[in-house]
This record gives C-alpha cells, sequence and structure tokens, in this order.
C-alpha cells in the first residue's frame, strides 16, 4: 500500500512540476511546400525556353533544350539526369509530348522533321518531311516557303499513337504514323474544305497561321487554329474531311454572352482545347476578350465575352471531366477566372501580388486547384477555387512553363535552363 501511494506521489510531482514540451505550431495562414531541384547538365545562358512534358506515372520529366540540341529526362526515383543528342544538327526542338508507350515525340522546327526518343533503347529516330514527299489522296502540300515550313504544335493520339502536327507556312496539317513509318499530309486550301459547318473568309489564304493541334481521345478527331482566317477547323482521318467553322463578328452570340472585338478581321485565336467527355472544343479569341465553345455535334459556336477594364487572356484550361468549367488566367485585369458553361456564370479573383502578369494556368484534377505562374514576381501561384484561397510561392527564379503530374506534384523549369525543380 505504501508503495502505491508513494508511486501516486511521484506521478503527481510530474504532471504539475515538470514544464511540458514545447509544440512548434505552423500559423494556420502559411503553406510549406516540399521543393526539389536538380540542376542540368547544360549551359545556363540560353534563354531558348524548355517545354516540358512528364510521364503518366509522374517518376519521368522529359524536356527540349534547343540551345544544346538534346532531348533530356530526369528521374525524380533515382535523381538521374540523361541527356540525348539529337542527329540533325541545330534542329532546333520544340513541342514535347509523351505518349503511354514509354516514347517521346518533339518537333524539329529548323528542319522540317518530327522526332521520336525512344528511352527504353537510347534511340532517336527522325522523319524529314519533303516537299510534296508525303502528298496522297489525303492532300496535297502547296506550302510557300518548303525551307522552313514552321512545325509549331504537335499531339498524339493516345489510342494508336499516331502523331499530328501543324506546318505553319504550308497551311497542313500532317500526321506520322509511326508503326508504318508513313506521313501523310492534309492541305487547307482556301476555301476548299468550306461546308454547311462554316465557312472561311481569311484576309490572307497564303498564310493561315495554324498554331494549335489538340487531338480528341474519344474518336481520333483532330482540332486545330487558323488564326489569320478567324476559323476552327477539324480533320476526321478516318474519313480525310476537313471542317471548318468560321467565326464572323457577332455571328454566333448567343445569351451566353456577346462578342465585341475591337478587330474582327483577325480575332486571334491561340489555344484549342478538346473536352474528351463530349468532344466540345474551348478556344480564346484574345483580340475579342472571348473564350469561345464549338459544339460539333450540332454545328454550334457559343461565345463568352470576359468583360473587364483591362483584359487579356493568355490561358485556358479545362476543369473537372464533364464539368463544363473552364479557369483562364487574365495578365492584364491581373486575374484567375473561371466560366461556368452551364450556368453562363463568369467568376474572377483577384492575384493578391499586384500586377503579376499571370499565364501557363493548369488544372489539377488529383485536388481540384489551379497552378499558374506570376511571370513579374517569380512565383508560383495556387488558387483553391472552392474557397477562394490563393497560395503564392516566391521563387528565385523565373520559371518557363509548369507541368502536373498525376501525384499533383509542379514542376517547372527555370528560364535559364539551369535546373528542374519539384514542388510537392
Amino acid at each position: 500500500m505504501k508503495t502505491f501511494i508513494i508511486c501516486g506521489l511521484l506521478v503527481f510531482a510530474l504532471i504539475f512540476y515538470i514544464k511540458p514540451i514545447e509544440v512548434l505550431a505552423i500559423p494556420s495562414d502559411q503553406n510549406i511546400a516540399m521543393i526539389k531541384s536538380w540542376a542540368l547538365p547544360l549551359p545556363g545562358d540560353q534563354n531558348s525556353g524548355f517545354p516540358i512534358t512528364s510521364s503518366f506515372s509522374g517518376n519521368d520529366i522529359y524536356f527540349a533544350d534547343s540551345s544544346s540540341n538534346t532531348i533530356g529526362s530526369l528521374d525524380v526515383n533515382t535523381n538521374t539526369i540523361t541527356t540525348w543528342n539529337i542527329p540533325t544538327a541545330n534542329s532546333l526542338p520544340s513541342s514535347i509530348k509523351y505518349h503511354s508507350s514509354g516514347n517521346v515525340y518533339f518537333i524539329e522546327s529548323n528542319a522540317n522533321t518530327i522526332g521520336r526518343l525512344a528511352p527504353q533503347t537510347n534511340t532517336i529516330t527522325e522523319w524529314a518531311i519533303q516537299s510534296n514527299s508525303s502528298a496522297s489522296s489525303a492532300g496535297n502540300n502547296s506550302a510557300a516557303n518548303d525551307n522552313i515550313r514552321q512545325f509549331n504544335s504537335v499531339d498524339v493520339d493516345p489510342s494508336n499513337g499516331n502523331v499530328y502536327f501543324i506546318e505553319s507556312n504550308a497551311n497542313t496539317i500532317g500526321r506520322l504514323a509511326p508503326q508504318t513509318n508513313t506521313i501523310t499530309e492534309w492541305a487547307i486550301q482556301s476555301n476548299s474544305s468550306a461546308s454547311s459547318a462554316g465557312n472561311n473568309s481569311a484576309a490572307n489564304d497564303n498564310i493561315r497561321q495554324f498554331n494549335s493541334v489538340d487531338v480528341d481521345p474519344s474518336n481520333g478527331n483532330v482540332y486545330f487554329i487558323e488564326s489569320n482566317a478567324n476559323t476552327i477547323g477539324r480533320l476526321a482521318p478516318q474519313t480525310n474531311t476537313i471542317t471548318e467553322w468560321a467565326i464572323q463578328s457577332n455571328s454566333s452570340a448567343s445569351s451566353a454572352g456577346n462578342n465585341s472585338a475591337a478587330n474582327d478581321n483577325i480575332r486571334q485565336f491561340n489555344s484549342v482545347d478538346v473536352d474528351p467527355s463530349n468532344g466540345n472544343v474551348y478556344f480564346i479569341e484574345s483580340n475579342a476578350n472571348t473564350i469561345g465553345r464549338l459544339a460539333p455535334q450540332n454545328n454550334t459556336i457559343t461565345e463568352w465575352a470576359i468583360q473587364s477594364n483591362s483584359t487579356s487572356i493568355n490561358s485556358i484550361a479545362l476543369g473537372f471531366t464533364g464539368s463544363n468549367e473552364i479557369y483562364f488566367a487574365d495578365s492584364s485585369s491581373n486575374t484567375i477566372g473561371s466560366l461556368d458553361v452551364n450556368t453562363n456564370t463568369i467568376t474572377k479573383w483577384n492575384i493578391p501580388t499586384a500586377n503579376s502578369l499571370p499565364s501557363s494556368i493548369k488544372f489539377d484534377s488529383t485536388t481540384g486547384n489551379v497552378y499558374f505562374i506570376e511571370s513579374n514576381a517569380n512565383t508560383i501561384g495556387r488558387l483553391t477555387p472552392i474557397s477562394s484561397e490563393f497560395t503564392e510561392w516566391k521563387l528565385q527564379e523565373q520559371p518557363s512553363a509548369i507541368e502536373i503530374d498525376s501525384a499533383g506534384s509542379v514542376h517547372y523549369i527555370d528560364e535559364n535552363g539551369s535546373k528542374i525543380v519539384r514542388m510537392d
């Protein structure tokens, strides 16, 4: 009994006389991101831009460096960076795209060439596009200047691995079928493909300025922009059919929005994104401060004008699949915006850092967060739409592009090409 009483007194003394261990509390308004960087074995004074793409597993990041004429890979599991020299000298690689087969496709802008890196075998294969060399029943090639056909966008059909690309100076959409080493081109002739869907009235049909391509994974159709023609085009490879929808001044204005471009001659389309859940196609009309939607099923175009004292939409991202919600970056008004096409509602959030010049908006389908670059502030920002909360990470360098992998980590390469950074 005495032992029990003594033990009780000791416990009492411990509770009242020993100072508890102090717990470090993180303020609720602060956010911590684990940041890891990998130095790149590349010249540090390039300022050439570094397109990046991440693998679906999130374990590999591929990048193109135009100055050193290489394709590179970072394996974040082993902290290993590998670079492959492109066989064609001074090829100016860009617009890199990863395919689930493990192959990586890219454009060689100075060489009129499509390249493929097979990392498993350390092999780079190149397909050169010669003038009229691949013309087939699908189309003919009549570029004004065959020396530089100006490839500027590439996308891969996930279902079959076919690679689609734009030849801006040739008014041409091209397809590489790697399995058969076949290249097919479809040339867009003035009014040649006008159909009931729309008519084409470009001010200058010599150069229609194709600048974006996106494959609809549900059916293999390929959508593209003809900026100088105020036109959205669709290639149906199965039938060798091209259909165009011309955006006329106020021609498609509906209850959803009105179109008030300062210059309707050139509305400056600069992005196209396909919603795989329904086949709708979204695009930006920069000179009109407008987001447009093409519903190919019923040949309907709807436009939403983003009204603001100063508006410059430069980037859009689709929200959750099937949600019909579009996010956009407005650099002039320093805001991130959301368009709900079901209710025709536009919501805008002011970015905390003034004059940050937001761009490169990305949607994280894992969390529903929206990431973007603040170009004037060396900052990556995150908007949580459900709570209207912003988080900003000030960086030592200016990021040139951002990608979000399947685990929700944010990757970027700094503008000087000195390192790859991952934020968890």
